[in-house]
């Protein structure tokens, strides 16, 4: 099937580990993330051992109906799936985290809003084999943009707002033709050092060139971040940012 050499919800491709499935959902799982599906209570998942469970026919025709690949086309349509998906060494608590957003919240269907539930990360813990530890997560809320250049021939400007720490990226939705868009949006980001700092942009959707580019300091700590990003990025364009 397509996307079941893989965990879904991990990509770990170690044959051993991926000894599990969600029946119900109809996906492979790895021995880790299958016990972020154990804890969702099978009114939403249904987890089974592949190699010790009795199958029905009708489970085995339900697993055999679609695949990985096909299955998070639905459950990782969302950008942000892309941007939060742990990876194979990542801590199982991050694991767990992603499991319970993907498919308890279904943050990560079309409609979904992209969030990522906060963890409990262990100090121990570390991501790869480079021995950098976890930081957390970095709750950014994103307010109003304040007297934007205008960037369309009516005069006009279509903007969001664009985060990214390290590897990972956020973004807002998009104000049509405002000078003086106002998103009221909360985004989050794994942060992977305590030091890297997160870069704001604010782009018109159409422009390749940024209106504004700003970093600003990001220290996290545990499975949060918190920061402040000043109110007056320049004389001519402003946003309200503010780490929760």
């Amino acid at each position: 099937m397509d996307g079941n050499a893989l965990c879904a919800d991990c990509g770990n491709d170690n044959p051993l580990d991926l000894t599990w499935a969600s029946s119900n959902l109809g996906v492979v799982l790895c021995n880790q993330c299958v016990g972020g599906h154990r804890n969702l209570g099978v009114h939403i998942s249904k987890p089974l051992s592949l190699k010790m469970d009795d199958w029905s026919d009708d489970l085995k025709d339900g697993m055999l109906a679609a695949g990985n690949a096909t299955l998070n086309a639905v459950h990782e349509e969302h950008p942000a799936a892309a941007d939060f998906k742990p990876r194979p060494a990542a801590d199982v608590e991050e694991k767990h985290a992603y499991v319970r957003s993907k498919y308890a919240n279904k943050s990560f269907h079309a409609g979904g809003d992209g969030a990522m539930e906060p963890w409990k990360v262990r100090a121990t813990s570390t991501i790869g084999t480079s021995g950098q530890v976890h930081a957390g997560i970095a709750i950014v809320r994103i307010f109003r943009g304040i007297d934007l250049v205008a960037a369309d021939l009516n005069g006009k400007s279509d903007p969001y707002v664009k985060l990214k720490c390290g590897g990972k990226k956020a973004k807002t939705k998009v104000v049509n033709k405002s000078l003086n868009p106002e998103w009221d949006e909360t985004l989050q980001l794994n942060v992977e050092s305590q030091s890297e700092p997160i870069t704001v942009e604010v782009v018109d959707v159409r422009a390749l060139d940024a209106l504004l580019d700003h970093q600003a300091a990001c220290h996290a700590a545990a499975a949060t971040a918190a920061a402040a990003a000043g109110d007056d990025y320049n004389r001519w364009a402003a946003i309200d940012a503010a780490m929760e």
